[in-house]
């Protein structure tokens, strides 16, 4: 496995696998509601490039109803932790919503 991408995981009984990662195959599930949906590989990218985004921080909605409801319950916690949103209409402190609504 030459030049490609993969995820790389340890098995309990220590044996390692690698298993490639094509841009269809990459899913989350959604901030709001829990449904999997599946992510756009340029949409990524650009939430990471532009927004500084990356995979452990970002959360992704598949509705812009559950973004909303997502971001109505957020709150600040002892002026810091979470917050309702940045100046860019992505969530702070590790909770960003991509603009990608899954329609």
């Amino acid at each position: 496995m030459n030049n490609i991408f993969y995820v790389k995981v340890t098995l309990p009984n220590g044996k390692t696998i690698k298993q490639q990662l094509y841009d269809d195959e990459i899913f989350t599930d959604c901030g709001g509601c829990g449904k999997e949906m599946q992510v756009d590989i340029e949409e990524l990218a650009d939430s990471i490039l532009n927004y500084g985004g990356d995979l452990i921080g970002s959360t992704w909605y598949c509705s812009k109803e559950c973004l909303h409801r997502a971001r109505s319950n957020l709150r600040v916690i002892n002026g810091g932790g979470l917050s309702n949103e940045n100046q860019n209409g992505r969530g702070a402190h590790g909770v960003s919503a991509p603009a990608h609504d899954g329609r």
